[in-house]
């Protein structure tokens, strides 16, 4: 509705108008950039000021205001982002990736450590049943609950209720030991 309004302020050179406006829009712009792709807030400042302006220039050559000029002017704002994106955005090639040669902080392995050594002291306390049954999970995560309930003969919403009880002990056991 704005984008309407400051396109026909734009077109009938109401600087009054525009002047009330154009923060609004340029809030509005700012939002939808963040929110929707995610743009840091320079980026987004940026990319609503240049559709502003791209608007202006429009409104000069034309002879009438866009039929959507909402629509017009988001289409606008979402290719000075992606050209924007584009612009600032490395592109690496995956033969020139070698993720096992990246450092990894020390300090990310040593807690990863401890939780790991944490979660298997839990599962060891759980009955040798659940300790089965949750290992299973852990080593299979993409099984599906039924081929679960046929492997431990139980139901497939079973599955479900038995997995989230063992989890809520597991997770109360590794916040004790933290």
């Amino acid at each position: 509705m704005e984008f309407d309004l400051l396109f026909k302020a734009i077109y009938e050179k109401d600087e009054k108008e525009i002047n009330r406006l154009t923060p609004v829009v340029l809030k509005v712009m700012v939002s939808y950039l963040r929110f929707t792709f995610s743009a840091s807030e320079q980026d987004a400042e940026d990319c609503a000021q240049d559709t502003i302006l791209k608007m202006m220039e429009v409104a000069q050559v034309r002879e009438d205001i866009p039929e959507n000029a909402g629509g017009y002017a988001r289409q606008i704002l979402k290719n000075y982002f992606l050209k924007t994106y584009r612009a600032t955005t490395k592109e690496v090639k995956t033969e020139q990736t070698d993720f096992d040669s990246k450092q990894k902080d020390p300090y990310d392995i040593f807690i990863n450590q401890e939780l790991k050594k944490i979660l298997d002291f839990c599962l060891e306390k759980l009955e040798e049943i659940h300790r089965r049954f949750m290992s299973y999970i852990l080593n299979n995560p993409d099984a599906r609950a039924a081929d679960i309930g046929t492997k431990f003969d139980i139901s497939e919403s079973n599955v479900w209720v038995r997995r989230h009880r063992i989890q809520k002990q597991l997770q109360e056991c590794v916040r004790k030991k933290l």
